[in-house]
């Protein structure tokens, strides 16, 4: 057997052992859309807006909305349109591709972050936990999980818009040297305001494994959050330091 045909056999064996489960999905929140527990926000940041309209609609008057979003103004979007008690934060290193409409496959499986923007315990960031466990994700608890969108936003600020422009992926940026500066130049930006945020955790964010998903959607002529990032940029170094929310 070639490795052309192994590697065939390898993929088919995988796509059996796959669960599709499948989900109703609405183009407009149905009525019966409502009373819901929990609002899981995925949109890019430039429909954010339109989605914390969507998740008023269709939560519970005790329900929540969390945010697996990358960049930064998501999290405030939503506490302005729901209240910030009734918005949790996280982060999560999965990928997926759409392979037609209605068709997502998961290409990473990385951990998924979930927390209290203040920082406490609460039964139900353990319930969101425990439900996407129980769905077969890597997921814990974070304390900080400001910190983890901000330290997550600087690597998609260095990679992400970098790859979408030059059509490059990641890893191919810094084996040129023009490109290396460049990106050392987006990180002395991006890292002014980051610094300012005192839940910004210690530790390096993991590598994203998305890094052309940018450059993917500029080919396929949709709109990218580059710009909307760039505006959160701006307001972040405008109000200063910010405090631990």
């Amino acid at each position: 057997m070639n490795l052309l045909a192994w590697l065939r056999k390898r993929a088919s064996a995988r796509r059996d052992q796959v669960e599709r489960p499948e989900v109703e999905a609405f183009k407009h929140a149905a009525s019966s859309l409502t009373a819901a527990d929990v609002a899981i926000v995925f949109v890019d940041a430039n429909s954010t807006a339109a989605a914390a309209e969507t998740a008023a609609r269709v939560l519970a008057p005790d329900g929540c909305a969390i945010t697996f979003q990358n960049g930064i103004g998501n999290v405030e979007t939503l506490q302005a349109a729901l209240g910030s008690e009734r918005v949790l934060g996280g982060s999560s290193m999965c990928s997926a591709a759409t392979r037609a409409p209605g068709h997502v496959t998961l290409t990473h499986m990385g951990l998924t972050s979930v927390g209290e923007l203040d920082g406490n315990p609460s039964a139900r960031a353990t319930a969101v936990v425990e439900a996407l466990q129980g769905a077969g994700f890597q997921a814990a608890i974070e304390p900080n999980p400001m910190g983890l969108i901000w330290q997550k936003f600087v690597v998609n600020c260095a990679t992400n818009a970098i790859a979408a422009i030059t059509g490059l992926r990641g890893g191919e940026i810094v084996r040129l040297p023009e490109l290396d500066a460049f990106q050392d130049r987006v990180l002395d930006e991006i890292m002014a305001p980051a610094l300012t945020v005192d839940s910004l955790p210690e530790k390096t964010a993991q590598p994203c494994c998305c890094a052309r998903s940018k450059y993917d959607i500029s080919c396929l002529g949709r709109r990218t959050a580059i710009g909307e990032a760039e505006s959160e940029t701006r307001a972040s170094l405008r109000a200063g330091p910010n405090p631990r929310r």
